[in-house]
């Protein structure tokens, strides 16, 4: 015969389909504002409050369903959606979000989604069409009739958890923002909040006919699906889906809540997704069900039912859900010819597939034959294993055994008892098992082998517990149960049956006994008893009346088992029992009462402005003083009514629930499980009210209950005058605040007699230095700080201070390797102050170099970077403390440039060469001749930059190099910057030298390193003590130079790194004379009784214009380094004129201060007083107090 050949089926189309991505709604929040557009409008909070990605839906048609590339769960061998734009990151869902206390009026965050899919037909896949979303963030406002075309803002430092206060328009349409204070208690009018939950439930259905049941399982959102599953050619038969709306009212005063369910499965739609034909479908293929309710006029809540096609030929086994699927017609694994193990599968149905091309597989189809034919190419030997044929009905002589059970079918036995056989003199009313009714049960097989006559079956021939191999709902990788032979359980040394039937009857539950018998022709007979273990109920007393629970008369199905088992009350509440029929037990919410001592702490409790006010001390009563000292909050009693069944009668507790009240807690406190940082009886009323400002204050005390619910009640406070009458507020003056009226007149006399009598602080702050005593060497472009370190920077945080003086304490050596360089204390001031990152006055410290004269030439920092020419550096750290004494330190840094030296071939014996210490005593000799041939300015530290290169044998004799590592202090390629005058290994090298020092060094004498300490500390490689012979030198004493080689010198670089350090040290120092200028002036014009605001003002315009000057002369430094350091140095003068005249300005206006408080506390503004005549009204009516601009301002015009 001759094969048949068939030709292959055309390859596929290729895939030019885009994937889509759709962007939820979330309606009212956000709408369709363009084809690929969506627009989201939130509402601004006080409070912090993260707002979430409403979420998007990203598929392909080959492809399916693709995850936010955020989410950790996502399968990462697939395409993912790219989303990017959320200000504050994404949740472990992979949901962005954003804090919506954080306003965006005008400009939107823009949030943009991509994703393409894997065809190859196009370069990187398709792309989908890029989606955005526009996410506002707006205030809660509405609109003032004053100024209506203004968007208003929420006064931040005006609003609170409960209140939130916005912008108001004066008459001339300028946005402020005013206390509105206590506004009198009005009617509640608001109606109820009411609120709807749809819920779509999908059932599981049953396993049958090639259909199973399957799992639930949650999507990269947290939504539970249903996954079903059904075999290649049988049609999926959908279980459903039921669907329910619960709608809730609560009422906005009381926040009692009224809840009704409602059931709307009728109004589900069904629509399917994909390729529902199973006979067309691959194993491993899904589509969809779904079912839609809507929750709104443009809303839906839509359920998911996700249906897999499975293999009928094989075992799915799936370990993350826990599934075991066998496939009706399931065979073993077989190793294929490319040496794996795989499945076999369903044939497709070849005369279908030769008449159109296309595979359909029908459920009664034959499965592969891969034991025989493991070829791929031949489909596994599809068509060689022909499908069964239909079973013929044939008469069955063999028939099973029969067996009939002697006693009940269920049996309750009490937990701990023993279930065993019943012994011969067992009475009936024994608790034991009787196994079967051997009068009853009998085998026709063994009859036939008798004669024809029935063979009954006894106890003695039954196995108890022995698993069923054939049995569909074992776990197939369980081992079998081998059982037990009844007799063997009646007479052995055990007896107790749950021991072999696998259950423990010290726990209470629903377990199977069975009862088998195999007869000679292998056919089984086989029953089960129940065995209900019920619960010692006794065991468990209920709480509210120490009595035991009692069992319940109802039972509780066991799904799993099929078994209803027997249940204890609940606090002595049968869920299930028929009870007397009546409502539902009330929950009520708590009740808060608040502790009142009349004639002290009434409604609303009058304190004192800048008293303190905070709860009692235990045993304290509150009592009224002249000066409020007396005063504090005493509290409150909070309980829960609780209402429970007890033995069907309703009986009520009360739950003291005072220790777990809240004070003025924040929102979350609502949803989190517990909050006992803000108890009352742990925080006190810290945090809840400030006193320095007189008016109303409202502080909220919440207590919540079991069920959640939440009961609000509050202390109202008044803050009224500090002082009695007849008494003034001077604090400061005496043992209080409160100082009677001539007392208080007399405070600055009084404050001047107690200053004179202060000791004057005169100690300067100290350093505390890490890095080693003495100059540092570093290397020309070896960049040291990269890591993260600052290693020259002052201690920023105590963090830093500790890892750096554990450094030094464990010896560290080398400078870089230092987090910081030192910290700064001071007798009297905080410490803090004297941080980086947390200093008030951190200007209190600098960085600066003292070179020839000139300061901030080079920023420190990029020493430290490699990035400083060759030479040595000065800086000083400079800190004052408040009362201006001033303390320095010095730090010297050499720079040196890398070189080395390469010695001519050198030729010795072989054998000397090879001797024990010839190499390093050769180094040792060479270290002695480089140290003498060395000028002061070059460094070199020794035997250790010494190597040996280049070696190679030429009969006995062996050649090599010596190469030789040395530092450079100077650049070689523009020597005119070298001054050869100066000995660089002093600390005041740049300072003249004594006569003294000079003729030392001109006698070569070479002084060690030394910045103002005593004697040199150790550094990371100290330099070799050298003389200043031959100076210029660079040879070797011996042997003479081949070749020598530097690091070149990127000059150029090093001039960008100035100009830049230059234009950063005068941008901090523009800066921080602004600051330092307005907050000398606003508080002068407050006291002055001058508009502080328009003079702030004024003066940002100025400054604006004279750093506008400046940026204009900064960007002309596009031109040649000299220009731009001309241009710079010009520039850094006209802002050092400013800066002096900023100090000038703080003296007069100090001086101004004094006389017009002076004047016009006497002269007063009418008449032709000082205070008329510098009195005006400006264009909003506001008075303001015009200084003299020819005497006391330098920039001011004199207002009009």
């Amino acid at each position: 015969p001759f094969a048949v050949w068939t030709a292959p089926p055309p390859p596929p189309p290729p895939d030019l389909d885009k994937p889509t991505i759709e962007l939820y709604l979330n309606e009212p929040d956000c709408e369709s504002t363009g084809t690929n557009e969506v627009t989201c409008k939130l509402l601004q909070t006080v409070v912090s409050e993260m707002y979430s990605d409403p979420g998007f839906k990203a598929s392909d048609k080959q492809e399916g369903i693709y995850d936010a590339c955020a989410w950790s769960g996502r399968d990462k061998s697939r395409p993912c959606v790219d989303v990017k734009g959320w200000p504050a990151g994404f949740n472990e869902f992979g949901d962005g979000q954003v804090d919506l206390t954080v306003e965006r009026i005008d400009k939107p965050w823009t949030i943009t989604y991509d994703v393409s899919d894997r065809s190859t037909a196009t370069t990187g896949g398709n792309a989908a069409s890029r989606q955005t979303r526009l996410v506002y963030v707006l205030p809660d406002c509405d609109v003032d009739p004053v100024c209506p075309d203004t968007q208003l803002k929420i006064c931040k430092s005006l609003s609170s958890e409960t209140k939130t206060v916005c912008e108001t328009c004066d008459a001339s349409g300028n946005t402020i923002c005013l206390d509105p204070g206590l506004a009198e208690e009005k009617a509640d009018t608001r109606p109820p909040k009411i609120t709807t939950a749809f819920d779509i439930k999908m059932p599981l259905g049953e396993d049958g006919d090639g259909q199973f049941a399957g799992v639930y399982a949650a999507d990269a959102l947290g939504n539970v699906q249903a996954l079903s599953y059904v075999e290649q050619g049988v049609e999926f038969k959908d279980p459903g889906a039921t669907a329910t709306v619960t709608i809730t009212s609560e009422d906005a005063k009381t926040g009692v809540k009224e809840t009704e369910t409602i059931d709307i499965t009728d109004e589900i739609v069904t629509y399917t997704e994909g390729e529902t034909d199973t006979e067309i479908l691959k194993a491993g293929s899904t589509f969809y069900i779904r079912y839609k309710i809507a929750t709104g006029d443009t809303t839906s809540l839509i359920a998911t039912r996700i249906v897999i096609v499975i293999n009928p030929c094989a075992t799915m086994v799936d370990s993350n859900l826990g599934l075991t699927l066998v496939g009706s017609k399931a065979l073993p694994k077989f190793t294929n010819s490319e040496g794996a193990l795989v499945d076999e599968i369903l044939c497709r149905d070849e005369d279908e597939y030769k008449a159109t091309g296309e595979e359909v597989f029908y459920s009664d189809a034959a499965c592969s034959d891969g034991a025989n034919f493991p070829n791929r190419e031949k489909n596994y030997g599809c068509g060689m294993r022909m499908a069964a044929p239909a079973e013929e009905e044939v008469v069955k002589i063999n028939v099973a055994p029969e067996l009939v059970l002697l006693g009940k079918p269920v049996v309750e036995i009490i937990q701990g008892q023993i279930w065993k056989p019943c012994s011969d003199t067992a009475g009936p009313t024994d608790v034991c098992d009787k196994g079967i009714d051997g009068a009853l049960s009998y085998d026709l097989d063994q009859a036939e082998a008798d004669g024809g006559v029935r063979s009954p079956i006894s106890n003695s021939l039954i196995m108890v517990c022995k698993d069923d191999p054939t049995d569909p709902d074992r776990d197939p990788d369980a081992r079998l149960n081998p059982g037990a032979k009844w007799d063997a359980l009646k007479t052995g040394a055990q007896t107790d049956m749950a021991r072999v039937c696998g259950f423990d009857t010290n726990t209470p539950g629903a377990f199977k006994v069975s009862y088998s018998f195999t007869d000679p022709k292998g056919l089984e007979g086989r029953l089960t008893r129940d065995v209900i273990v019920a619960p010692d109920c006794s065991l468990t007393l209920n709480p509210n009346n120490n009595l035991p629970e009692k069992q319940c008369e109802s039972k509780v199905l066991n799904e799993e088992t099929g078994i209803e088992e027997v249940v204890c009350s609940k606090k002595g509440w049968c869920e299930f029992d028929k009870v007397v029929e009546e409502d539902d037990l009330p929950d009520t919410p708590p009740v808060i009462t608040m502790k009142l001592v009349p004639g002290v702490i009434d409604k609303t409790v009058n304190v004192r402005q800048y008293q303190s006010y905070d709860a009692c001390k235990p045993g304290q009563v509150p009592t009224e003083e002249v000066f409020g000292d007396g005063l504090c909050d005493p509290g409150f009693d909070a309980y829960d009514n609780k209402q429970y069944y007890d033995l069907g009668v309703i009986k009520t507790t009360l739950r003291n629930l005072t220790s777990e009240v809240l004070a003025c807690p924040p929102k979350e406190c609502e949803t989190r499980a517990s909050c006992d940082d803000h108890k009352f009886t742990t925080k006190g009323l810290k945090g809840c009210l400030d006193t320095s400002v007189q008016g109303p204050i409202r502080i909220a005390f919440t207590a919540r209950d079991d069920s959640g619910q939440i009961t609000t009640a509050y202390r109202s406070i008044q803050v009224v005058d500090p002082c009695p009458p007849s008494y003034a507020y001077c604090p400061g003056v005496g043992d209080r605040g409160c100082q009677p009226e001539d007392v208080c007149k007399n405070a600055e006399a009084l404050a001047a007699i107690a200053g004179a009598a202060e000791v004057a602080d005169t100690t300067p702050p100290s350093f505390e230095r890490f890095i080693p005593n003495g100059p540092v060497f570093l290397v020309y472009d070896d960049d040291r700080i990269s890591d993260g370190r600052t290693p020259f920077k002052v201690c920023g945080d105590a963090a830093a201070i500790a890892a750096a003086r554990a450094q030094k304490t464990a010896g560290q050596t080398t400078p870089t390797e230092y987090p910081c360089a030192l910290a700064i204390t001071d007798d009297k001031d905080d410490a803090e102050l004297y941080l980086t990152a947390a200093g008030s006055r951190a200007q209190q410290f600098r960085r600066q170099r003292d070179d020839k004269g000139s300061k901030t030439l080079h920023q420190l920092d990029l020493i430290g970077a490699g990035r400083a020419a060759p030479g040595q550096y000065h800086y000083e750290y400079v800190a004052w403390d408040s009362s201006d004494n001033e303390a320095t330190h010095p730090l010297v840094i050499n720079v040196g440039l890398r070189s080395a030296n390469l010695s001519i071939p050198i030729t010795i014996a072989s054998a000397t060469y090879n001797g024990a210490n010839y190499v390093s005593n050769l180094k040792t000799e060479q270290a002695g001749f480089m140290t003498a041939a060395l000028p002061t300015w070059q460094i070199f530290f020794g035997a250790q930059d010494i190597d040996v290169v280049n070696v190679q044998t030429s009969g006995a004799n062996t050649i090599f190099q010596l190469n030789t590592t040395f530092y450079q202090l100077w650049n070689p390629a523009d020597p005119t910057t070298f001054d050869n005058t100066r000995n660089w290994n002093t600390s005041d090298a740049w300072a003249p030298e004594p006569a003294a020092a000079a003729a030392a060094a001109a006698s070569g004498r070479r002084r060690l390193m030394n910045d103002a300490s005593p004697s040199p500390s150790p550094l990371a490689k100290k330099p070799r003590r050298v003389s200043n012979r031959g100076r210029g030198r660079n040879l070797l004493q011996a042997y003479g130079t081949a070749s020598s080689s530097a690091t070149p010198v990127d000059e150029a670089q090093i001039k960008r790194d100035q100009i830049e350090a230059r234009i950063t040290q005068l941008s901090t120092d523009v800066d921080a004379a602004n600051t330092k200028l307005i907050n000398v002036i606003k508080p002068l014009m407050d006291n002055a009784g001058g508009n502080a605001g328009a003079f702030v003002t004024r003066l940002t315009t100025l400054w604006s214009n004279q750093l506008a000057v400046a940026t204009n002369a900064q960007t002309q430094l596009a031109g040649t380094a000299l220009t731009i350091l001309q241009k710079l140095d010009a520039t850094v003068t006209y802002q050092q004129q400013v800066l002096e005249a900023a100090t000038q300005a703080e003296i007069l206006l100090k001086k101004q201060n004094d006389e017009l408080r002076y004047v016009l506390s006497r002269s007063g503004v009418e008449g032709d007083g000082l205070g008329a005549q510098c009195e005006y009204r400006s264009k909003l009516g506001a008075a303001e107090i015009a200084f003299n601009a020819t005497k006391f301002s330098l920039w001011i015009p004199h207002p009009p």
